[in-house]
């Protein structure tokens, strides 16, 4: 597999021009994934930070690393497995549902991440070991890996500062909640019932204009039920009505038995998937033409 990037590059030398095709950039940490703007890094998943802004954060950071902000523009399936057989049947199922991606990157491998444009704002799932990447999300796009000490390569047909956002497969939250659906089933069979709507409780520690909207539904959830609050957000969610704050929630898998994550786990590890299921994937939607080089 060939680098599209080639040499080592920094935020000033790919930020600018990302961002001009169309994508949300934010500055990393140095040598690290985290976003060097720890206490507004999220407003980003919203909206994209303005060309003069993203001017000078690359005169103030021209050596850091590039992190695209995940939510309303972008999102990405995470696959985080060391076994490349696990890794293969994961991009399948991905790819049957979603549409084959040009942007693929590739941090340690085997272990990629498959990049697609937002046709909606995408809700984050958290699956061990996978990780669809929503509201409140971000990764790092261009840099030096904190592990491997190599840049991130991009694998696909192309990459972020090559082609615009809106020339990259599309994606809806039902497609990624499919996605985590057949997933669970591959590895937890019958077992498996169904993504329920849940707030994340490892978001709750976030600045002050956000935790507003999240206490206010977690009051909601308290008073009226858990139910009722999934269903109000949801309908917010595909109404597209809501406001910057609202990234304290999540997909979660509801399994007979309780949802074990080390079995669920090991069994990536290991490569055991349940044979013979219907992954019941939709057609991808929204999905353009493979763009040539």
């Amino acid at each position: 597999m060939q680098n599209i990037i080639g040499e080592r590059r920094h935020f000033a030398d790919f930020a600018p021009q990302i961002w001009a095709n169309g994508y949300s950039v934010i500055p990393l940490q140095p040598r690290l994934k985290k976003p060097q703007l720890v206490e507004t890094w999220r407003s980003a998943c919203w909206e994209r930070t303005s060309e003069n802004d993203v001017r000078d954060l690359a005169a103030a950071y021209p050596d850091r690393g590039v992190g695209i902000a995940c939510g309303r523009h972008t999102m990405a399936f995470d696959l985080d497995v060391d076994n490349e057989a696990t890794i293969a049947v994961l991009r399948s199922i991905v790819e049957d549902i979603c549409g084959v991606t040009q942007l693929v990157r590739v941090g340690r491998s085997p272990r990629i991440m498959l990049i697609y444009r937002a046709i909606e704002p995408i809700l984050s799932i958290r699956l061990p070991k996978i990780d669809i990447l929503g509201m409140g999300t971000q990764f790092a796009a261009y840099g030096v890996h904190p592990t491997t000490d190599a840049d991130y390569l991009w694998i696909g047909e192309t990459a972020p500062h090559l082609t615009p956002l809106e020339e990259i497969t599309g994606v809806t939250n039902a497609q990624c909640e499919a996605v985590a659906a057949a997933i669970c089933r591959a590895v937890c069979g019958a077992r498996f019932k169904r993504m329920v709507f849940d707030i994340d409780l490892d978001l709750v520690r976030l600045n002050f204009t956000s935790r507003s909207h999240l206490f206010r539904q977690l009051l909601s959830s308290l008073l009226r039920g858990k139910a009722r609050a999934r269903r109000e957000v949801e309908t917010m969610v595909i109404n597209h009505e809501i406001p910057p704050g609202y990234w304290g929630f999540v997909m979660r898998p509801e399994v007979e038995g309780g949802f074990d994550h080390r079995d669920f786990m090991e069994r990536l590890n290991r490569g055991e998937f349940v044979e013979g299921l219907d992954r019941g994937a939709p057609a991808a939607s929204d999905a353009p033409a493979a763009v040539s080089q």
